[in-house]
């Protein structure tokens, strides 16, 4: 497994690759499941949103999604 590119503080985010200069994420707190794609170090330097992680809307937040499945998380 690769690991993070940029720096992510949320405990309830799992790691699951990078792609396209992407750290992807699988978040599950007690509110919200949701992925996301960070591209930089800044807080707001990331994507995120289950309604997005579609090839046609995100391809990077749909490479989420996708890994986030086949590891069993979602």
């Amino acid at each position: 497994m690769s690991s993070p590119l940029f720096a992510h503080d949320c405990d309830n985010c799992t790691f699951l690759s990078s792609f396209n200069s992407h750290d992807l994420y699988y978040c599950k707190s007690e509110h919200e499941t949701t992925v996301i794609a960070r591209y930089g170090n800044n807080g707001d330097e990331y994507k995120s949103g289950m309604v997005f992680a579609e090839p046609h809307l995100n391809i990077e937040l749909y490479k989420a999604k996708l890994q986030a499945i086949k590891k069993g998380l979602l």
